[in-house]
């Protein structure tokens, strides 16, 4: 929005307190922070203090100019951080992490971070749909005071050799398609309740202290793929018991992405959870556009050895290329 506009606007919204005041109704804190609430109309993303967008969401936008600008502006919770949890371990610390659901279904989980009770989530952005955001038809009172977005969290215990024995769960955060809108352009701390239809008393729950925080922004999200990778079949055997351990090398666009997890003697493996997200980048530079930009989409397929206890790279199996923009370009 440009900086004339901006100041009409505010200057709009001035006047907009005034007469409310003048009406007997409560004076929001400022014209700044009325505007500021108006950013999912707007599509304003607010100022530094309220939206803490990761960097390589930031750097790629740079570059993503010319098709970013068609691209819908999307709903993104940001689970910030929590803060005075409890102490779980004889250290007077805990491990804690998150794990988001939205409407039933897992969509995020945070790494854990060790010993802190007020730890610092890295990443941790949640794409709301607008479906949920406003609900729509007969069920849209009845969605609307359902507790759409469920972060819980829990503290992470784990026994001798690095398996996990137990979680403490530390406390959770509902929220409904209301306070989900109303959190556009600000943080907040949220306190962390018990399970519902359970008691503070109750055993599960003797570890619920502390708050959450969080905050919610509008934003036009970064063109993308996602690639999930479900399975192979007939493979070679590179094993000499006539089996193959095979995993998968991804590249795009000239850059390793990863690799999947190894599936141990199988020539026909499966994965289940093997998903990749693909940015697309189109800087603005004249001659180049989404007609001759052909991003290269790689696959490699590998036998893992393991010699001495050590596991490495063994046989290679076979790739897969894809070149776009006839294959991958969206709608061709």
């Amino acid at each position: 929005m440009a900086q004339d506009e901006r100041e009409a606007t505010e200057a709009a919204l001035s006047q907009a307190i005034a007469e409310k005041q003048s009406a007997g109704g409560k004076k929001p804190k400022s014209a700044r922070e009325m505007f500021m609430q108006q950013a999912d109309t707007m599509g304003a993303l607010g100022d530094e203090e309220s939206v803490e967008a990761s960097e390589a969401e930031g750097s790629a936008a740079e570059d993503n100019e010319s098709i970013v600008a068609n691209t819908p502006l999307v709903y993104k919770l940001q689970v910030l951080g929590a803060f005075d949890l409890a102490k779980t371990d004889r250290w007077g610390e805990c491990d804690p992490f998150a794990v988001a659901t939205l409407n039933g279904e897992k969509v995020a989980e945070c790494p854990v971070v060790p010993y802190s009770r007020d730890p610092r989530f890295r990443n941790m952005v949640i794409d709301v749909p607008d479906s949920v955001l406003q609900p729509e038809g007969e069920d849209r009172h009845r969605l609307e005071e359902t507790d759409c977005l469920i972060i819980d969290l829990y503290d992470s215990d784990k026994a001798a050799g690095g398996l996990v024995s137990s979680n403490e769960f530390l406390g959770q955060v509902r929220l409904k398609p209301e306070n989900l809108r109303s959190l556009v352009g600000i943080k907040e701390e949220v306190e962390l309740a018990v399970l519902p239809g359970t008691q503070k008393s109750d055993k599960k729950n003797k570890h619920v202290q502390g708050r959450l925080e969080i905050c919610a922004h509008r934003m036009r999200g970064i063109p993308r793929f996602e690639l999930d990778i479900l399975s192979a079949c007939d493979l070679a055997k590179a094993d000499f018991f006539g089996w193959s351990d095979p995993f998968c090398i991804v590249y795009w666009d000239g850059k390793k992405l990863g690799q999947s997890d190894v599936q141990a003697a199988t020539l026909n493996p499966r994965w289940e959870e093997c998903k990749w997200k693909l940015p697309l980048k189109v800087p603005m530079v004249p001659g180049r556009n989404m007609d001759n930009y052909k991003p290269e989409l790689r696959i490699e397929m590998w036998d893992m050895d393991k010699k001495m206890g050590v596991r490495r790279k063994g046989d290679f199996l076979g790739e897969l290329r894809l070149l776009g923009p006839k294959l991958l370009r969206p709608g061709r």
